[in-house]
């Protein structure tokens, strides 16, 4: 397991997505926060990461992934309709494919979103390339401290941006 803080969700996001290049495809949920369908389809979009916007709950992920997707970015629960993702379907699909799943964990804590909740996501999250987790929503009030902090689950893939890194 390796973590990575940030000042903010959005630095987070940011920064993952410098992990694709000009042609790859990312499956991502359609009701994320406003914020990241911005970056998506004005900053990563024209940089030639392509999109399918998708509602991850709902639809068939699996049908929507071609030979240059890379990876599946869900948020759960999602923000604002608050509609719930099975992590662990997700993370059999990604796995499956050869593909990172990227969860971002915005409402609820990294306990709560998978020990209380459902057992096998913990299992799931082990293979799960990258976690976002927003430490200022629990720790100890939100806003009082900004910082965001990305999770890499799977300690053989190091991207770049991760070796040089200070660690927490």
């Amino acid at each position: 397991i390796d973590a990575l803080a940030l000042s903010s969700g959005m630095a987070a996001i940011s920064l993952l997505m410098e992990l694709f290049k000009p042609g790859d495809h990312i499956i991502a949920d359609s009701d994320l926060y406003g914020g990241c369908i911005r970056l998506f389809q004005n900053v990563s979009d024209k940089n030639g990461i392509q999109f399918s916007n998708i509602d991850c709950c709902r639809e068939d992920i699996e049908s929507y992934i071609t030979e240059q997707t890379k990876a599946i970015y869900i948020e759960t629960p999602t923000n604002p309709m608050m509609n719930v993702t099975d992590i662990a379907a997700t993370a059999e699909i990604a796995h499956k494919h050869g593909l990172l799943l990227i969860v971002d964990n915005t409402f609820l804590s990294p306990y709560t979103n998978s020990i209380n909740r459902n057992q096998r996501i913990i299992r799931a999250l082990w293979g799960t390339i990258y976690a976002i987790h927003i430490l200022n929503r629990f720790y100890p009030a939100d806003s009082t401290i900004p910082m965001h902090y990305i999770v890499s689950y799977f300690k053989q893939v190091y991207p770049s941006f991760l070796p040089t890194a200070p660690r927490l």
